[in-house]
């Protein structure tokens, strides 16, 4: 929909006390400029259209309690949706959505949410649960927020980690090149013990030098060339093998769980959960 299309809605006109009901409108892009001048306005209902996505500005709505987004096509959610932290109500049943974004895990005030219709990954799926009730709906935010919450928490952690690791490393180099630095250097000889000790022969000593650094390269080389075959089959076998495991888990994370189901159910849990963890990560980095 473009611009002229978009001004002829008339949000004036939908905005009925605390609500501003768009549905069934038939619009792909939500009006956000319109709407964020009703302050008062703290139910939006967008369902029924055929918006794909929320745009770049839709969270600065932060007043907003209650969404309905169901019957659209949203294929995934922003980041900075965890600004929304006023938000109680969160219909988004019939959609298009794989997966959640980590802020999901910031909306505190979350108490229902509905996302039935949805080819959702199956962990993700277990997470949230069937959602056919009221009761349903309210565990299913309950549940998802506290998930992704501590998904966070231990991304965070992680990285910590590595970033004191990564510390102490360095610290850790910066004390041997210190040490190194102040070993007691060799007293130089004085002139007596300097005239008694033999010239060396010079002119012989670097053509043996010469003649087993010879030897030496030949040998390398030898060496290196069957070396480096066999090292750049190994480092080959192995991109593709890395690559098809990050492409496996990002997009056709099914194949994975379907193991994982093979496994004792004590270990499933545990195990499903890093491999969303996972996946979360691989996605940040491929946007």
């Amino acid at each position: 929909m473009g611009k002229s299309e978009k001004s002829k809605i008339n949000i004036k006109e939908r905005v009925d006390d605390t609500t501003i009901d768009l549905s069934l409108s038939d619009i792909s892009e939500i009006p956000v400029s319109g709407i964020a001048n009703f302050k008062r306005a703290t139910i939006l209902d967008l369902s029924s259209n055929k918006i794909t996505s929320l745009g770049k500005t839709f969270c600065t709505l932060t007043h907003l309690t209650k969404l309905d987004l169901s019957k659209n096509q949203l294929k995934f959610l922003p980041e900075d949706i965890s600004k929304l932290a006023n938000l109680r109500h969160l219909d988004l049943y019939n959609n298009k959505l794989e997966h959640l974004p980590l802020g999901f895990g910031k909306l505190k005030s979350l108490r229902y949410l509905d996302l039935k219709g949805n080819p959702l990954t199956p962990a993700l799926a277990k997470i949230v649960g069937p959602c056919l009730t009221q009761k349903d709906c309210q565990n299913a935010a309950r549940t998802t927020v506290k998930f992704f919450a501590e998904l966070q928490q231990t991304i965070n952690e992680d990285r910590e980690r590595a970033r004191l690791e990564e510390l102490e490393r360095q610290e850790a180099e910066k004390e041997k090149e210190q040490a190194e630095a102040v070993k007691e250097k060799p007293k130089a000889k004085t002139k007596r013990e300097r005239k008694k000790e033999p010239k060396p022969d010079v002119d012989s000593a670097a053509n043996s030098q010469v003649e087993n650094a010879t030897q030496i390269v030949k040998q390398s080389d030898k060496r290196t060339t069957s070396f480096g075959k066999m090292f750049f089959r190994l480092f080959l076998l192995w991109t593709v093998f890395a690559v098809g495991v990050i492409f496996t888990i990002a997009y056709s994370p099914h194949i994975i769980e379907g193991f994982i189901g093979k496994l004792p159910p004590t270990y499933q849990t545990p195990l499903l959960y890093h491999l969303e963890k996972i996946r979360q990560e691989i996605w940040k980095y491929l946007k």
